[in-house]
């Protein structure tokens, strides 16, 4: 009996959990960065039914979010402000880094997405680009480019990690650690790495600037 009992009040808590949590949202207290997280929130720990159900909430909250003109205005600003004190060999926060394409992808799903196109609604980045292409949001060229430059730049963010960079973030500027991190992603030439890097960083900063604006 004990046991029954904790289980309702177990559910109890989780269903005012999730009441308290849709109000926050539905309410419009909540601020842009909020509705950004929300865009690559998924559930992974809990019950099954659990987190199926909260699966469900978060893409229905982000689905029927109203849409506001200032949406891109707001996701602009934010987006900038983390790039302040950033290295301009900043992978993440540095003019056109990672965070440029991740802001980008929850813009367009937060001001273009609407119920008619809820399967751009997806937590993966990578998955998102390809979803807003299928959907018209994107164009297939633009989409194709920066999927690529994404997966570019993680990689090489993948391989400062492994070489336990101290800057996680940068790229070495020192040469024989560039040659280090090149030679770890199997690229032959240090020089042409950095410079793809680069490449690929003012490329997606074209296109935040144009989509932004």
């Amino acid at each position: 009996m004990n046991g029954s009992r904790k289980k309702v009040k177990k559910k109890t808590e989780v269903a005012l959990s999730f009441a308290d949590f849709t109000q926050h949202y539905a309410s419009g207290a909540a601020p842009i960065w909020h509705w950004q997280a929300l865009c690559q929130a998924r559930p992974v720990f809990g019950e099954m039914a659990a987190r199926d159900r909260a699966a469900s909430l978060l893409h229905q909250l982000l689905v029927e979010r109203p849409r506001r003109d200032t949406d891109a205005a707001e996701l602009r600003r934010s987006r900038l402000a983390l790039e302040r004190d950033a290295s301009p060999q900043n992978l993440k926060r540095a003019p056109g880094g990672t965070l440029d394409v991740e802001f980008l992808v929850q813009m367009l799903q937060l001001r273009d997405a609407a119920a008619a196109r809820p399967e751009v609604f997806t937590t993966s980045t990578q998955g998102a680009l390809a979803a807003l292409g299928v959907a018209g949001i994107l164009s297939a060229e633009m989409s194709a480019r920066l999927s690529e430059s994404y997966r570019f730049l993680q990689r090489v963010e993948s391989g400062l990690h492994l070489l336990g960079a101290v800057k996680r973030h940068d790229l070495p500027s020192e040469a024989e650690a560039l040659s280090q991190l090149a030679l770890l992603l199997g690229h032959g030439n240090p020089e042409r790495l950095r410079q793809q890097c680069l490449d690929f960083m003012a490329q997606n900063r074209t296109a935040f600037e144009q989509l932004t604006h």
